[in-house]
Parts: structure tokens; sequence; C-alpha cells
């Protein structure tokens, strides 16, 4: 059902915590197969992805990125990002039920963080469809730049990494 995309800029503890939240989701049958996206080579980051059953992909464009993978939908998340349980069903019932992209609902902020400073584009998550994503993204094309500004909210609890 899905691929996910962890963008890595951060420490490792950060993405160990993110990668071990898919691996569960793996299991289920859920996560098909996940990439960690960064922008040069890494041994230690190399290391931890394979570990986790993941590929590194080193600087590589949006347009790119469609075509990686089994997903039907694609999952794109910051590495520290963190699941509450139930997300699986909540992302199932989204894919089965809507087309259009959605992000999940951002836990853990105080009412100040909320507004500023304003949200990191992948700080909710996001679920899109592969062939909405492949219609929008050109090769080369930074991520931020083609992610769409509308999108649903699926109801499950996403932690946003930590700034």
């Amino acid at each position: 059902m899905i691929t996910a995309f962890i963008e890595h800029r951060g420490e490792l503890r950060a993405l160990a915590a993110t990668l071990g939240n898919l691996v569960a989701a793996a299991v289920e049958g859920v996560v098909l197969d996940a990439f960690v996206l960064v922008g040069r080579e890494d041994g230690e980051v190399r290391e931890l992805a394979e570990a986790a059953g993941a590929d590194l992909l080193v600087s590589v464009g949006a347009g790119d990125l469609a075509g990686r993978g089994r997903g039907e939908w694609l999952l794109f998340l910051e590495s520290g990002a963190a699941f509450e349980e139930g997300w699986t069903e909540a992302a199932r019932a989204w894919g089965g039920s809507h087309s259009a992209p959605a992000r999940f609902r951002r836990g853990r902020l105080s009412v100040l963080r909320r507004l500023w400073p304003p949200p990191r584009p992948l700080e909710a998550g996001l679920l899109i469809r592969r062939d909405m994503f492949r219609a929008s993204a050109r090769p080369g094309a930074d991520l931020a730049a083609v992610l769409p500004r509308r999108r649903g909210r699926i109801e499950a609890t996403l932690l946003p990494a930590r700034r």
C-alpha cells in the first residue's frame, strides 16, 4: 500500500526512531518499502537504513522519487517524526476512501509553537497517491516545491521531529 520516504537532516537517533516506527507497519504489510533521503553520502546513515530494511537515496530530486518503490501511496516524513498507535488503520481508511493527499494531525505542540515558526513542509507528514505526485514532480525539483498546498487530514497523530 505505502512506500515511505524519510527526509533526513538531523541526528541518527531521530532517524532510528522514525525507521523503527515504520518497521512495525512493514510487518503489518502497510509499508511495502522505505527510502531515506539525504543530501550527501553518510556511511552511518546508510548502515542504519539498511539495518531497518530501507534504501539510502543521495541527492535525488522529487521527480526521481515517483518511480521508486511499490506502494500505490507515497508517505513523506522528516526524520524524528513518530506516529502514535492506530496510524496504519487511519492511513488504510484514507487510502480506501479518498484520492486526495493528506497530512496527519500534529501532536505535542504548544499554542505558541503552532503559530511560530511556520510549520516545515513535512512536519505533519504527507500521504499522496503515486500518480498525483508523479504529475506534479519534475526531475531535479526540490521536494518542498512540489508538495500540494491543499490536502486533507488523516485522524491519526504524528509527533513531529523536535527542532
